[in-house]
């Protein structure tokens, strides 16, 4: 009798730990499912996406319009030009905007956007002068600009830097409209622009010109809502709050520029390196593939990317455990909308791309179903890489960032080596792309794992 009174009841033990821990499970569960299929986060992600349609609606239309005024020759230089743009649009505001989203209070994140646009403009000016001297020096093929270029770079990366701030800050405000209307007023000058230049024989100009004005009409949406803040946030200037501010978030200057450089330098890299090793016309084919398989993908990640890194910073602060089960919820979806754009799109590609583009374009619709690996991927694996800063491991991303630079650039200078053609080539490095992707992916699965924490799974 003594044994039986000082003995535990286990079974009623383990009954009453489950019960204990099925509601502390279930409320989690439930806001889980909320985060992933509630009308917010839904809704939000639909602004985003329809303005992203709607703009490059816009530059999908006009498309088969500027490949029959452009020749790939004119393509290629424009994104001879567009690369060494887009490799240092990351750079303007030190990275800073990123932290705009995740700034502890609005009264930090006003602040870290109006350091982003004091950033900017001798950010540009150091990049105009760093393309003069590729230009005067014919670095990478850049010597097929002309020299006033250098200072149209110092404008295009100017508006981009701060259209870039001002995103990020709007995307913390949960401005998804205003983002929405100026990424379609964007489009607008991408799509029209171009065509109304080709009239005056103005060459590639008529391209680059497109492209700024695509970028200024955006700013000027998203300047509407920000200026008053902006003005608050500079009377009366205190230097004081500014510094420690920027000493709060030294890890986006100290860590995370540098990796989104390599990043940006690994997407840069093989245009030019194109057209060093086989001509601008190769260039121009590889740029009017690039555009066109980013349109899916910038419809879908860009989208789900910034509302995914809005609310999952909200989520973390609050259940830091539910990152990888959100994180594998999103993948799924996003891989199944991936597989649906780009398997029908490689398939149909060679056949239907002379008749949409022109006939100087037939055999880049081959080109297409070449890259689509490397697409399908990054759709999936580019907007859910936010986990990384969410989870403040952005110094993994590094990794990742060394070998995406040296092995598909490698892979082309090898291949052209060895004297295969432009088709083996862009081969060899969609497969070296495709597999750093996974590899990226890799990392962020491991990075999503909180540390002491088990996240539920559903």
């Amino acid at each position: 009798m003594k044994n039986d009174r000082t003995c535990p009841d286990l079974s009623h033990d383990r009954s009453s730990d489950q019960r204990v821990r099925q509601v502390e499970v279930e409320p989690r569960v439930s806001r889980l499912r909320s985060f992933l299929s509630g009308n917010r986060f839904a809704g939000n992600v639909l602004k985003l996406a329809g303005g992203t349609a709607l703009g490059q609606g816009l530059v999908v239309i006009s498309t088969p319009v500027i490949t029959r005024l452009y020749p790939p020759e004119q393509m290629g230089i424009l994104g001879i030009f567009m690369a060494f743009v887009g490799f240092l649009t990351v750079g303007m505001g030190l990275r800073y905007e990123m932290a705009i989203v995740s700034a502890r209070d609005d009264r930090e994140a006003n602040h870290l956007l109006v350091a982003c646009l004091f950033f900017s403009l001798p950010a540009s000016l150091l990049a105009g002068f760093i393309l003069w001297f590729m230009i005067r020096y014919d670095l990478l093929s850049y010597g097929e600009l002309p020299g006033w270029s250098a200072m149209a770079a110092v404008l295009a990366l100017l508006v981009t830097g701060v259209f870039t701030a001002l995103r990020y800050w709007h995307v913390r405000q949960a401005g998804f409209a205003e983002v929405s209307r100026a990424l379609v007023s964007q489009g607008f000058g991408r799509s029209v622009v171009p065509i109304a230049m080709a009239w005056g024989q103005f060459g590639w100009i008529g391209l680059l010109v497109g492209e700024v004005a695509g970028r200024t009409l955006g700013v000027v949406r998203l300047l509407r809502g920000a200026v008053p803040l902006i003005g608050e946030a500079l009377r009366p200037f205190d230097k004081a709050y500014y510094r420690s501010v920027l000493r709060a978030n030294w890890k986006y200057p100290a860590v995370v520029l540098p990796s989104s450089l390599l990043d940006s330098l690994a997407a840069m890299l093989p245009l030019p390196l194109l057209a060093f090793f086989f001509g601008p016309a190769a260039a121009g084919q590889f740029l009017l593939v690039q555009r066109l398989s980013q349109l899916p993908a910038g419809l879908v990640s860009a989208s789900v990317g910034d509302v995914f890194h809005s609310h999952l910073s909200d989520a973390y602060r609050r259940e830091p455990g539910h990152v990888r089960a959100i994180l594998w919820q999103v993948t799924k979806k996003l891989g199944a909308v991936s597989a649906l754009t780009y398997l029908p799109l490689a398939l149909v590609a060679p056949f239907i791309f002379g008749s949409l583009f022109g006939q100087k374009w037939a055999e880049t619709g081959l080109l297409v179903a070449i890259l689509a690996p490397v697409s399908l991927v990054g759709m999936v694996v580019s907007p859910v890489s936010r986990v990384l800063f969410v989870v403040n491991r952005s110094e993994l991303k590094l990794i990742i960032d060394f070998v995406r630079l040296f092995v598909p650039a490698l892979g082309l200078w090898g291949m052209h080596a060895m004297e295969y053609d432009f088709w083996h080539s862009v081969a060899v490095f969609s497969l070296l792309s495709t597999l750093n992707y996974l590899l990226y992916f890799g990392l962020i699965w491991y990075a999503s794992g909180v540390k002491g924490l088990k996240s539920d799974s559903l």
